[in-house]
């Protein structure tokens, strides 16, 4: 390119008149077209053209890429070009096109000045569905809040009378402090991922632990089940059905055994009573009392225990052997027969055991006669009558 070429060029350049228009479609390119002359009369071949966007007619604050379109064919000194600076680019404020050119080929491009304002037409590159117009009337329509902030007409919520605000009682917050006068309601499942707790939990059937029920009412919620599978323990690993580490207690009612007694207080209560030295048995047909206990209402085995010894002296001769009858509470006990006087059986031990109901508190007693209806004495060296409860109240009849 010879000098003077060159000078032509640079105020072909500066004289360059601009008809800027846009072109929309579905992205955010737009097309710029204008008109270049040289040396008075319309250029024609091709040319590099250069441009850059800024946000000022003088500056150097340039917004967006520097786009470079090669080989640009002028004819009557029209052309046109597609330019593509981002959707980014353009948000409403000011913008100018700077444009360099060079003839195709040539060594550096010669930059034009001034730089060319960018009317609004571009800016429709925002939307690629709304126009201007459209987004104008929606920003109006909205107030100038985001859409996304909106929700649609037909959702539930906007027919809803309580505030959502944070604090109402109407809703569960996301919150670690408590919620006064808060409460839910749900008719599904949950699960909670921490610790739950509560002042009262209420549950309508039973509970569980690890999927396996621990406590659970009946139907007719009579009847409280304490585990459903398994063994438990108390304070203590459990071999049995239960078991428990400490001191079990009843304040009332007892306790019920398999053989349906209840106990209210310890089985070992023991009931006593001794009676030493010569006591005469009574030898006229009735029966002299040996030994008796006042026992309160219950089951008891009963024991009595006495020695005999035959002390009869007939003035003529004649068999002193001597039988005595023995009765506790009322039970027979059995007939005793001692020897005469000397006899190895003239000493005698007799004992007896029954298991007495006792339905109200009262005495019992261990009686026995000699029915030899003579002078004969029988004598109860030592007598004993021990009871043992093993059971508070009757045993229930199943």
């Amino acid at each position: 390119m010879s000098r003077v070429h060159f000078r032509n060029l640079l105020f072909l350049m500066l004289t360059v008149v601009l008809s800027a228009g846009a072109v929309f479609g579905q992205t955010t390119s737009f097309t710029y077209q204008g008109r270049l002359t040289d040396g008075g009369t319309p250029a024609n071949g091709n040319y590099d053209l250069q441009f850059a966007l800024f946000d000022a007619a003088d500056g150097s604050n340039q917004i967006g890429p520097t786009k470079i379109v090669s080989s640009v064919s002028i004819s009557g000194g029209v052309f046109t070009v597609t330019l593509d600076f981002g959707g980014n680019s353009f948000t409403g404020a000011n913008r100018f096109l700077e444009i360099s050119a060079r003839p195709s080929g040539a060594a550096s491009f010669i930059l034009l000045t001034p730089r060319q304002p960018i009317t609004s037409t571009p800016y429709a590159v925002r939307s690629v569905t709304a126009s201007n117009a459209e987004m104008a009337n929606n920003a109006q329509q909205l107030a100038g809040v985001a859409a996304s902030q909106y929700v649609k007409t037909d959702d539930a919520r906007l027919a809803d009378a309580r505030d959502p605000k944070a604090g109402n009682p109407s809703y569960v917050q996301n919150s670690t402090s408590q919620e006064a006068n808060t409460s839910f309601n749900i008719a599904g499942n949950g699960t909670v991922g921490g610790m739950l707790s509560g002042n009262t939990v209420n549950a309508a059937t039973e509970y569980n632990l690890g999927g396996q029920k621990i406590l659970s009412l009946t139907a007719n919620n009579t009847t409280l089940s304490l585990g459903g599978l398994g063994n438990v323990g108390i304070g203590v690993v459990s071999d049995s059905k239960f078991a428990e580490g400490g001191v079990v207690e009843s304040t009332s009612g007892g306790f019920k055994f398999p053989d349906h007694t209840v106990q209210t207080t310890a089985a070992s209560k023991a009931y006593n009573t001794l009676g030493t030295g010569d006591l005469p048995i009574d030898h006229s047909g009735s029966f002299t009392n040996l030994a008796t206990l006042t026992l309160p209402a219950g089951t008891y085995l009963l024991t009595a225990t006495v020695q005999f010894e035959n002390q009869a002296n007939g003035f003529f001769p004649s068999d002193n052997t001597r039988v005595v009858r023995c009765y506790l509470v009322g039970e027979f006990m059995g007939t005793f027969r001692l020897g005469a006087p000397g006899n190895p059986m003239d000493t005698f031990i007799a004992s007896a055991h029954i298991v007495l109901v006792q339905p109200t508190s009262g005495p019992v007693s261990f009686r026995c006669g000699d029915l030899a209806n003579d002078s004969g004495k029988v004598i109860a060296k030592w007598r004993r009558l021990s009871a043992v409860r093993v059971a508070d109240g009757l045993p229930e009849i199943q």
